[in-house]
């Protein structure tokens, strides 16, 4: 088994790498994706992701890589973010995944970063691996819900909500950056964030996005995705003077259907939402790990602040 890195891979090989995230029911991100996401801001390392090959350019796992900015309680540091760990079913239990990890934290602590965090879910048989490996859990999101029913009388508000378009997604990022400005966590994302994922990536639309106006200024954001029966916005940032209207909008926007607010929106509005007669859910499934890559007892909970009231964390995070 050889490992190699995004460039080192044969562009003929592409094909196994899609077909590896196909099988775990992921999307494509192929090879011209990666280069114009990359070119665009996408912070990453120079090798952007390692993988495991065998015998003529057999892929059988894959690890990738980005760089993440984190507001720590010791100031803001760049981590190592893990991400897109995936085995081929017929060769997991090998332990390809380990070397991959060990290898990517040889070259991270080579350039200089201190610690790596990942996103994965709690009864996933990965997360004993990531355990194993000195990874930690230190954060795990909220989730609140309510079926608001439907009124006959719109209630009035200071601020309007509207559809975003493809033309607002600068002012979504000017927003973000704005509001969680001075908070802990993940404040500071890198520049023309989602107008990389939506207007030169695609992978995400401003179809899904609402955005909060006062004198047809924009004053915050939703991401407000539709299905059948119910609402997922698990991303909601406004000015705090203004998040009892825009849950007013938001659920006059949902119709009836569930409405499902997530992350530090609602650890911000716990005693606003519970007033309106939101449902909670304090035991997530999905959790933030982190490690050391230098002291394996650190704690990493205390260093990202994630139980700090200004710790800040959205859907969009979740790399």
């Amino acid at each position: 088994m050889r490992i190699l890195t995004h460039d080192e891979l044969p562009d003929s090989v592409d094909a196994q790498v899609q077909l590896l995230a196909l099988s775990a029911y992921w999307g494509v991100f192929d090879r011209d994706q990666i280069r114009k996401a990359r070119d665009a801001g996408l912070p990453t390392p120079d090798y952007y992701a390692v993988y495991a090959v065998e015998g003529n350019d057999e892929v059988l796992a894959k690890v990738d890589v980005y760089r993440i900015d984190v507001e720590t309680t010791s100031g803001l540091e760049t981590m190592t973010g893990i991400s897109g760990v995936l085995t081929r079913r017929d060769k997991s239990r090998q332990g390809l995944s380990r070397q991959l990890f060990l290898d990517v934290h040889r070259r991270e602590k080579e350039s200089g970063m201190c610690h790596s965090i990942l996103w994965t879910q709690r009864h996933n048989k990965a997360h004993d691996l990531y355990e194993s490996l000195g990874y930690k859990d230190a954060y795990g999101p909220v989730v609140a819900l309510i079926k608001p029913k439907e009124k006959s009388q719109v209630e009035e508000t200071a601020i309007k909500i509207r559809d975003a378009t493809a033309q607002d997604v600068q002012s979504i990022d000017s927003l973000h950056s704005k509001i969680t400005k001075g908070r802990l966590g993940f404040s500071h994302r890198f520049k023309g964030f989602w107008n990389l994922w939506i207007n030169i990536i695609g992978s995400d639309k401003a179809s899904d996005f609402k955005l909060f106006t006062k004198q047809d200024e924009p004053i915050g954001y939703a991401l407000f995705q539709q299905n059948a029966g119910w609402v997922r916005s698990y991303e909601v940032v406004v000015e705090p003077q203004y998040s009892e209207e825009a849950v007013e909008l938001l659920e006059q926007e949902a119709k009836g259907n569930w409405l499902a607010l997530g992350e530090n929106f609602v650890v911000d509005n716990r005693s606003l939402l519970t007033k309106r007669g939101y449902a909670f859910a304090d035991y997530s499934y999905s959790t933030l790990m982190g490690a050391s890559l230098d002291n394996p007892n650190e704690d990493m909970a205390k260093l990202l602040g994630s139980n700090d009231a200004k710790f800040v964390c959205h859907n969009g995070d979740h790399f």
